[in-house]
């Protein structure tokens, strides 16, 4: 895999970080943060014939030279490359989002885990919902974002999992929102995951176009499907969704995610 190194100034402006380099948790806060602000969840290289790599320079030449988004191995594979250069200790996860379904043992999704002061935490930048600051993984930290509370507890013996729940039910249930693996992968542990994510008629990133921004006050998304096109704005825990016509997708692209595509 490559490993080019990072541009990190041109990667710092492209989020809008300007804030203290040093390594600890609260700049890493402050980073992952800035990345949602500034790089998009999206899938639009799928509906475009357009091959996903995760290696370091397609990825920033992607994500940071051309401005767009990515899923989470393209992501959370910058983030890793950033951290780096900044001096944190990162690592990869491999993750499963979940369902009613038991385990596959295939990592539909990319994590990070960064250690810091000898303290394990889950760093995340490709799930398409923010959860807040770094989650630890001594499972003692509550984090909250977007209408939700989340934290980590053991799933199975080789298994942790991102637990989360309605904010305005603290009495509901813990549900899982992704497994991961306790012990670290390597980069090129997804490169099978990520070709069948982009290529088989199961995976529901084939199945309709999504990008999805956090923005200060809420989140951003575009959606299309066959059977819909929508714009959906959430503004302090308010959602307003909004169907348009489907010719008008690129036009809310270039307008509200600032993205024009090769096509559009």
């Amino acid at each position: 895999m490559d490993s080019s190194p990072m541009n990190l100034n041109a990667f710092l402006t492209r989020i809008g970080y300007t804030a203290d380099r040093t390594p600890n948790l609260a700049n890493l806060n402050r980073l992952q943060r800035q990345f949602l602000l500034h790089i998009p969840f999206e899938n639009l290289d799928i509906h475009q014939g357009i091959p996903l790599n995760f290696d370091s320079s397609p990825v920033f030449h992607k994500l940071v030279a051309s401005k767009r988004g990515g899923v989470c191995y393209e992501n959370n594979a910058l983030f890793y490359d950033a951290l780096t250069a900044l001096g944190y200790e990162v690592k990869f996860l491999g993750a499963e989002m979940c369902s009613d379904r038991p385990l596959r043992q295939f990592y539909d999704h990319m994590s990070l885990k960064v250690t810091i002061d000898n303290q394990h935490y889950l760093v995340d930048v490709g799930n398409g919902r923010h959860f807040g600051a770094p989650v630890a993984f001594s499972g003692h930290q509550i984090s909250r974002s977007e209408g939700f509370q989340y934290r980590i507890d053991e799933y199975d013996t080789a298994h942790l999992a991102l637990y989360y729940r309605d904010e305005s039910e603290p009495n509901s249930p813990w549900q899982p929102r992704f497994v991961f693996v306790k012990t670290p992968v390597s980069r090129r542990s997804f490169l099978d995951a990520c070709h069948r994510t982009q290529t088989s008629p199961e995976s529901h990133f084939t199945q309709s176009k999504v990008i999805t921004q956090l923005t200060p006050t809420g989140r951003i998304s575009l959606s299309q499907s066959e059977e819909a096109t929508k714009f959906t704005v959430t503004t302090d825990g308010q959602k307003q969704e909004q169907s348009i016509d489907a010719d008008q997708f690129n036009q809310y692209l270039r307008q509200y995610f600032q993205i024009t595509l090769l096509n559009g």
